[in-house]
């Protein structure tokens, strides 16, 4: 693996890590065990989700930047969609949270 990529895709999984920790945390547990504190910081982690979701390659790009990283057109592909495929994992399983609280309120 390219030096380069992998140093690439270890920052992109920190940043990730850092800003959508709650994401990740609801992703990982059922609804029982889901963090006390996970809907009160859905907001700011929803607004996070959405700006990697909406504009993956920016983000990336940003980063890359900050951290004097170059990468050719395939290996940054290949970021872009690892986060769009994490991050619809992710929404998947928070939908089924919710979808799951719903029906034991109702």
């Amino acid at each position: 693996m390219d030096d380069n990529f992998t140093h690439a895709s270890i920052l992109l999984l920190r940043e990730m890590l850092f800003q959508l920790s709650p994401l990740l945390k609801a992703a990982q547990c059922s609804l029982r065990t889901i963090p006390f504190d996970f809907w009160q910081s859905w907001e700011a982690a929803e607004t996070e989700r959405v700006a990697w979701f909406n504009d993956p390659g920016v983000r990336l790009s940003a980063l890359m930047s900050a951290h004097g990283i170059v990468l050719d057109a395939e290996a940054a592909e290949k970021l872009e969609t690892a986060i769009v495929y994490a991050l619809e994992k992710m929404d998947e399983k928070v939908n089924s949270h919710l979808m799951e609280s719903v029906s034991e309120v109702s």
